[in-house]
């Protein structure tokens, strides 16, 4: 797992981890909540104890209406200028309501814009969200994504290459998750593709990592 500390908050960080560092096996810690604080300054806790042998959590999905106001300026120039800014960015989007303007997509790349993976990705994001998105085509270097509200249903995407399903269903499960009902994706692309985590690592890693909180999804690959 990746954690992301706002630098004003380095220091609080820094003191968590030496007061628990005893506590840790293999470098790793064990966490049974997440708390974060909202817009108006409210914390909110968020359980990590479930282990996936127990009743499934109930299903609430996010009705509320599109955020006001102009669209998060995300810059796709950041760190490694790659794809990842735009899965996590959309992700983000749809499941908080939040518009975004994604510039410089892939800037760090040989080729920059959008190409089919990184295109049905984003499409993938607005389905699951019936949004809206403009600027969505192949070599675009600038898109912008306005996410409706989120319900279950049946999703598809096909890039039309050996695009990386793995990174398509990165943009797409924890919106998913929070739907409010059951979904399926009928995906098509590549399966082990480099540069990317095979589909094993859906099955054998990221599957019980999120049945322990509480979150379940089933992949299945027809030969």
């Amino acid at each position: 797992s990746l954690v992301y500390v706002r630098g004003e908050c380095r220091q609080q960080a820094e003191s968590f981890v030496e007061q628990h560092r005893s506590g840790m096996q293999g470098g790793g810690l064990t966490l049974d909540h997440v708390t974060y604080q909202d817009e108006f300054g409210k914390d909110h806790r968020i359980a990590l104890t479930g282990r996936g042998d127990g009743p499934p959590p109930r299903k609430v999905a996010r009705r509320g209406s599109t955020k006001a106001g102009p669209p998060k300026e995300i810059d796709g120039s950041v760190l490694e200028g790659g794809g990842q800014i735009l899965r996590m960015s959309s992700s983000y989007s749809v499941l908080f309501g939040q518009p975004i303007h994604i510039a410089k997509i892939r800037a760090g790349r040989s080729k920059p814009g959008l190409a089919a993976q990184h295109l049905e990705s984003l499409r993938l994001a607005r389905d699951v969200s019936a949004g809206s998105m403009t600027n969505d085509w192949i070599g675009s270097c600038d898109v912008t994504l306005t996410p409706g509200g989120l319900s279950p249903g049946t999703f598809w995407a096909d890039p039309g290459t050996a695009g990386a399903i793995t990174l398509m269903v990165q943009a797409s499960l924890v919106p998913l998750l929070f739907a409010g009902g059951d979904c399926k994706c009928e995906l098509k692309g590549g399966t082990d593709v480099s540069w990317s985590p095979p589909l094993d690592f859906l099955r054998h890693v990221l599957r019980p990592t999120l049945a322990r909180m509480g979150a379940s999804f089933d992949v299945d690959c027809p030969l």
